[in-house]
């Protein structure tokens, strides 16, 4: 079931649209408010949950205890780079046949892969600039 066509829907997507990392749902909270919408935060988790829920939208967990989403991407699998010291994270391509090889290794050792990512950690560039000073 799709959920209704509101202006809070559409201004989530259209910042999921425009944003090239995975975002929180603070963080669009605070852009919807910014843009002039009148919107709590309950309603943002449960615009968020909807778009899940209907497959327009993917939500990150990557160990830090805050739910990041980011559009739902039908183009390709992809990595994300989480800097270690800001905690910026930023979405970056990958070669599919490295994570096909890695499900494909671990189901030959009886696992039943029902999701597969990559993350890579370490330090960015405004970070490490910030440290080199």
């Amino acid at each position: 079931m799709t959920s209704r066509n509101t202006p809070t829907r559409r201004h989530l997507l259209a910042e999921l649209e425009n944003t090239d990392r995975p975002v929180s749902a603070a963080e669009l909270h605070q852009a919807l408010v910014s843009a002039g919408l009148d919107v709590n935060k309950t309603t943002v988790y449960r615009q968020l949950d909807a778009l899940v829920a209907e497959g327009l939208a993917s939500e990150l967990d990557l160990g830090e205890g805050i739910r990041r989403y980011e559009l739902h991407h039908d183009n390709g699998e992809h990595a994300h780079f989480i800097c270690t010291e800001c905690g910026d994270v930023y979405c970056l391509p990958v070669d599919e046949t490295v994570l096909a090889r890695g499900c494909k290794e671990a189901e030959a050792r009886g696992f039943a892969v029902t999701s597969c990512s990559l993350e890579l950690r370490g330090v960015c560039s405004s970070c490490a600039a910030r440290e080199a000073h």
